[in-house]
């Protein structure tokens, strides 16, 4: 029974490391669904209704992906909205008490920030060659 247990954990460690592998490699997955998410956060906190803020979700994400797709400058755009949301949600975190707290919002945005600015100029995994 412990071997069994022991198993199911490690799949499933092993399966949640491959999702944060995938969302790494392609970062315009990991900021067309940023930027969706905080645009529905905001409508979600106007009260919009719960049926309209999904679609906007979808669409976002969907129109989001696309552009990251098309364009350089779009994924640059998108980086620096994932960017300065998770900076801003540092921002949040500076009014609890613990020290912990903001000192790893501050490192987390700056690690996702040196991690988005490496992906924006990436393509496929590859880096951008100069043409």
């Amino acid at each position: 029974m412990v071997a069994l247990v022991f198993t199911v954990l490690m799949y499933m460690i092993t399966f949640l490391v491959g999702i944060i592998g995938m969302l790494i490699k392609h970062m315009s997955i990991t900021n067309s669904l940023v930027v969706s998410a905080l645009l529905q956060w905001t409508l979600t906190y106007l009260k919009y209704q719960e049926k309209f803020n999904w679609k906007v979700f979808l669409i976002v994400l969907i129109v989001g992906l696309i552009l990251q797709g098309l364009s350089k400058i779009a994924r640059v755009i998108f980086a620096l909205l994932s960017a300065g949301f998770f900076a801003f949600i540092g921002y949040i975190w500076m009014d609890y008490p613990s020290k912990g707290a903001q000192i790893g919002a501050t490192i987390g945005a700056g690690v996702l920030a040196l991690l988005l600015s490496a992906g924006s100029f990436m393509s496929d995994g590859e880096p951008a060659t100069a043409s």
